[in-house]
């Protein structure tokens, strides 16, 4: 007995080493190429505005951003940043690019051992592991720094703790979480209410005051930084309105936080294989279902979503391969076509991932920009801001943090009236409210994210009130006006 037990430790091992190798290799992919074909620069939003904030931190400990004079909300990333910055001396930029790298090799193990809990074959748990390394939101997650990622990674971690009964642990855990955004705590809340309801209903009372204690916890850390900074604003317009359309469930059809067609479509054929044993995977339908809901009005659940998925994407696999067929070779070619629809999947993904603005025109256009010497605020699309601010050290209007962006409310609905405008006098109004200096269009924007056509709003403003408007910089991908 013992034998057989070293064996299959040995096996184990074997794999989970396996898996980690795929995993860098698949995570690296991302950055050879954006090394090879992009001049390695970073990619993203969510990278210039952790790495700004580091800067901030690291330099005096301060908790403000530099540039916009606000503080940092969720600093868990700019922290850790800052902390590995000091102690190693390795420069922020690098950091950026492999500490989410590390992380991701990390996710793997914990997914590894979360799986060798429950009483799932050996094949399901390596073939879940080795398809979630391949699924695109595995690969945003960890090339890149964001919170996503983390969040994944401290909630397998915590989930680990807790079925080990390692109370402290998770505790410590879910704390830490927190500082990474605390929409992470109460989606772990929700699914655990809902696995304890079903499973273990004995622990349901005990485990609500777990939960009560760590917000408790959470707010003696908030409650003086409230008190310092006051309450955010709450924002009261819903910018998926505009951009999480249909295609922006599914990676393939472009959406960045999306999942696969192919996950989906094998999701469901594991659902027809397990539904004759639905009691024993009843946790599991239902947890799906109130992520799949969560999931259309926020593409961050895709991270979650994309964990549980993958179990049914399995059976769904066993499923095809198991199933008698009329032909032998009508089989294999089903079994081709969805292991090479995964790949191709994850392939395309990689390669939106090292394409991804900024390039080198954007930064072209965004130096020009920060040489300019004037002090005031930089007008442009939100999803642009936090590159904006972090290379050119001007403020933008808007970014993709809103908390703590005073008077968010009115800058969206007032953005949105200055990308529309034929007014002169009503675009003149709002620029001197905001004190805009300068604005930055992008080929984007330009190109259907703002306007559809050349002459519309303020593009034909721009163009044809040369007294207002000076243009300083123009290559095709990037355009930057002056405010005169």
């Amino acid at each position: 007995m013992g034998k057989l037990k070293r064996i299959k430790l040995n096996v184990e091992t074997n794999e989970l080493i396996a898996l980690i190798l795929i995993a860098f290799l698949v995570l690296l992919s991302v950055h050879t190429f954006r090394y090879f074909f992009n001049n390695n620069i970073l990619f993203g939003d969510e990278n210039y505005y952790y790495s700004r904030n580091a800067e901030s931190i690291r330099q005096d400990f301060s908790f403000v951003d530099k540039v916009t004079n606000r503080p940092i909300y969720d600093f868990g990333w700019p922290l850790i940043l800052a902390i590995f910055n000091s102690i190693l001396g390795i420069n922020i930029e690098l950091l950026c690019k492999f500490l989410p790298l590390l992380i991701g090799l990390l996710t793997v193990i914990i997914f590894y051992l979360v799986l060798g809990e429950f009483e799932l074959e050996d094949k399901v748990k390596s073939f879940s592991c080795l398809l979630l390394i391949f699924s695109p939101p595995f690969i945003y997650s960890y090339s890149s720094c964001n919170n996503y990622g983390m969040a994944i990674f401290m909630s397998l971690l915590a989930f680990y703790y807790f079925l080990k009964d390692k109370i402290i642990n998770t505790f410590i855990i879910l704390i830490l979480l927190s500082f990474f955004g605390v929409s992470n705590i109460i989606l772990l809340f929700f699914l655990s209410v809902i696995s304890i309801f079903l499973r273990y209903r004995k622990k349901f009372f005990v485990s609500l005051k777990y939960f009560g204690i760590v917000f408790l916890i959470y707010l003696v850390f908030r409650i003086p930084f409230w008190i310092r900074y006051g309450l955010p604003e709450r924002t009261i317009f819903n910018i998926l309105d505009k951009e999480f359309l249909f295609q922006h469930i599914f990676s393939d059809l472009g959406g960045l936080m999306g999942i696969s067609v192919f996950t989906f479509l094998l999701a469901g054929l594991g659902l027809i294989a397990t539904w004759n044993q639905k009691s024993k995977y009843s946790l599991l339908y239902i947890s799906i279902l109130f992520l799949l809901i969560l999931f259309l009005k926020n593409p961050f659940v895709s991270f979650y979503l994309n964990l549980l998925l993958i179990v049914l994407v399995v059976y769904g696999f066993i499923f095809v391969i198991h199933t008698r067929w009329e032909s032998e070779l009508i089989k294999k070619m089903i079994i081709i076509v969805l292991i090479a629809g995964i790949l191709f999947s994850s392939f395309s993904y990689i390669k939106v991932l090292y394409t991804l603005e900024p390039n080198q025109k954007t930064l072209d256009g965004l130096n020009v920009l920060k040489l300019e010497n004037e002090t005031g605020v930089v007008f442009t699309y939100y999803t642009n801001g936090n590159l904006v601010e972090s290379i050119t050290k001007k403020e933008a209007l808007l970014d993709t943090v809103f908390v703590y962006n005073k008077n968010v409310n009115d800058k969206w609905e007032d953005s949105n009236k200055l990308f529309y405008a034929t007014d002169i006098n009503t675009t003149i109004d709002i620029i001197n409210k905001y004190n805009i200096k300068y604005i930055f269009i992008d080929k984007k924007m330009r190109e259907g994210l703002i306007w559809e056509r050349k002459d519309e709003g303020l593009l034909s403003l721009l163009k044809s009130t040369t007294t207002k408007f000076k243009k300083l910089y123009d290559n095709n991908e990037v355009e930057v006006w002056k405010c005169i």
